[in-house]
Order: C-alpha cells, then sequence, then structure tokens
C-alpha cells in the first residue's frame, strides 16, 4: 500500500490507481504508452505496458472509487456509448449520416468525470508533497469536489467525435493560432470521443466544436442535449500535431499517448 497526498482532495491517504480513461471506455488489450518526447521521436524503444488504459497511483479511493468511479464515471461512459453508436455506423459501416446529430447527458457529471481523470493524470515523484497549485488546477478541485458549485468562469468546454483507439491525454497546453493570443488548454482524447477544455479563452478566438460546458444554472442532474458535429471532425493526432498556422506549447512530461 503507498500513502501520499491525494491530488484531487489533497488530504494524504492510501493512493489507489485512476485509469484514464475509466474502465468501460475503451477496449481491453495491451497497450504501449509514452510521453510527447519519446512519442515524436519514433525511436523504435518500446513504451510501458498499460492494459486497456493508463493509469495513475495519485489520488484517494474516496475521490477514485467513491466520487469518480460511482457518481461521475457512469455518465462518461453513457456519452460516450452513445456517441460511439454514431461513429461506428459513420466510419465502419461507411454509411452517410447527417452532418450533425444530438446526444443527451447530465453536464455537470460529465464534465466533473473529465476534470477528475486530467487532475489525477499527474504523477508525482514524492507523492507526500503538495500538490500543485494554480487558480486554474484549484478551482478544478473545488468544483469536483463540491456538488453545489457552478463550472468556473474561466472555463469552457469542447468535444468532437474520435474515431481512434489511440489515447491521449495532455494535462496543460497552449495553442496559438495565426499569432494570436495563447489559448490555454488540456485535452482528453479516447474512443469515440476527444475533450478540450479552455481557460480563459480570449474574446478574439472563435472555436468551431460543439460546446458541452453546463450552464450556471444547470443542476448536478439536469439533463440537457448537446450538438455532436461530423462535418467538423479536427484530424485524428490533432493537437498533439498542431495545424499549420498553430503552434503547441507544452511541457513533455504533461502529455501522455497510448497506441
Amino acid at each position: 500500500m503507498t500513502k501520499g497526498r491525494c491530488n484531487i482532495c489533497q488530504k494524504v491517504r492510501a493512493l489507489t490507481r485512476d485509469h484514464v480513461p475509466p474502465k468501460g471506455c475503451v477496449t481491453i488489450d495491451i497497450r504501449e504508452a509514452r510521453n510527447l518526447t519519446k512519442y515524436l521521436a519514433r525511436d523504435g524503444k518500446p513504451g510501458y505496458k498499460v492494459w486497456s488504459s493508463v493509469n495513475f497511483l495519485t489520488i484517494c479511493g474516496c475521490c477514485n472509487n467513491n466520487r469518480l468511479g460511482r457518481e461521475y464515471d457512469p455518465e462518461l461512459k453513457t456519452f460516450c456509448e452513445r456517441v460511439a453508436t454514431w461513429i461506428r455506423t459513420q466510419y465502419t459501416h461507411n454509411l452517410t449520416l447527417p452532418s450533425r446529430f444530438r446526444v443527451k447527458c447530465k453536464p455537470q457529471r460529465l464534465l466533473r468525470a473529465i476534470i477528475g481523470h486530467l487532475l489525477a493524470a499527474e504523477p508525482r515523484a514524492e507523492p507526500w508533497e503538495p500538490v500543485v497549485s494554480t487558480p486554474m488546477l484549484d478551482s478544478y478541485r473545488r468544483y469536483f469536489l463540491d456538488t453545489n458549485l457552478s463550472p468556473p468562469e474561466e472555463l469552457r468546454v469542447y468535444c468532437w467525435p474520435y474515431p481512434s483507439q489511440k489515447q491521449v491525454i495532455i494535462r496543460s497546453a497552449g495553442i496559438q493560432k495565426y499569432g494570436k493570443e495563447v489559448i490555454t488548454s488540456a485535452f482528453l482524447k479516447f474512443f469515440p470521443t476527444g475533450f478540450w477544455l479552455t481557460w480563459e479563452q480570449p474574446d478574439s478566438v472563435s472555436i468551431s466544436l460543439s460546446d458541452i460546458t453546463p450552464k450556471p444554472a444547470c443542476a448536478l442532474d439536469d439533463i440537457r442535449e448537446v450538438e455532436i458535429r461530423l462535418d467538423l471532425v479536427p484530424p485524428i493526432d490533432w493537437p498533439e500535431h498542431p495545424h499549420k498556422h498553430e503552434t503547441l506549447f507544452i511541457y513533455d512530461q504533461h502529455m501522455v499517448i497510448a497506441e
């Protein structure tokens, strides 16, 4: 048993392994995980083996099992199952579908699941040490732990269809488009959906993806229909390979790719 400071509640307790994405959202198989530098190097050296999904020994049993596993992950899994039905129809059966479809979800629970897994995805060499504290991460923690809170007003959340078995976790990055202001971002991608979280998104930046940010008046179990667009799907390897006229600023230890 490993004891340390939980990445989410910050209490010193026995740590448990959080699977990112959670079991049930991915095909069960053996994968190799690498950070950004090793992934881009393509040096032929094997990464470390993971079973089904990358896992991090970083959060306590209460945050992992009671909060994430019991309260929030079921909504993430349900959302992914609904999107996967459309994705498989479009890309596996080669059927022509409408360019947009709508999916019901509980956005407050869905967002807390995404945030919980991103917070967990930060291994630390010394688990007893204090966790990284920034206005963004502290806001994430407060929102995850308090079900009465609305999402931070600085936060926007987008999603898009992601027809790939590659899993990508980017905890913190900056994206600059056409020399404009940098967008502070986090990404979580696994079949069938990619999620993009932006923080203090500049007014000059417009993002043409499905906005699934819960409204301030949205209660924990309120149901909302969100529109998913099949006509605005970024390339499979975006953002780890930026578009032309884009710059990606990232610390490679904050990015894990499993394939």
